[in-house]
């Protein structure tokens, strides 16, 4: 049986309970995607990340959490990287959930085995905070070179020496 003909995943395909319980109890999003990039199977932290129950995820493309107008590039790169076996190395990603909210997650993503199938492993930590702070800090930076511009501006124009 191929892995996308699995419906079933349980905790066996992990290797045991222990495991099982330390993939859905990881504080990151995991999911596990086969080679045509549908989804195999997520932990909780990933349905809470994508805003969708596990039943709407689980045979879905994994760019079901992607905006529309990023889709096809992704599905694209993520063939070319199931296909080459590359690793690649953390990527920040966009997503908008169903519900319309936007979160900013670093995804870093392995290809693995299953069985004598390839597949991807992904983990995903939400990076929202940071992301947000980075962007108040950069507007904070481009005021505070404008103030700059505008008093050199001033000083430079006076007539009487300062």
């Amino acid at each position: 049986m191929s892995l996308s003909e699995k419906k079933n995943w349980g905790w066996g395909w992990l290797g045991g309970d222990w495991l099982g319980l330390a993939w859905e109890q990881n504080p990151d999003g995991l999911r596990l995607t086969d080679r045509q990039g549908r989804i195999l199977a997520v932990n909780e932290a990933y349905c809470r990340l994508a805003g969708l129950e596990r039943q709407a995820l689980i045979s879905q493309l994994f760019t079901v959490v992607y905006p529309e107008e990023e889709r096809a590039h992704a599905l694209e790169r993520y063939l070319e990287f199931v296909d080459q076996g590359q690793e690649r190395p953390e990527v920040k990603r966009r997503w908008r959930t169903p519900a319309g909210r936007t979160i900013w997650v670093e995804a870093l993503l392995r290809r693995v085995e299953v069985g004598q199938e390839p597949a991807v492993l992904a983990v995903f930590r939400d990076v929202t905070a940071g992301e947000r702070l980075q962007q108040r800090l950069r507007r904070a930076l481009r005021r505070e070179r404008e103030t700059r511009r505008r008093l050199r501006g001033i000083l430079s124009s006076s007539s009487v020496g300062l």
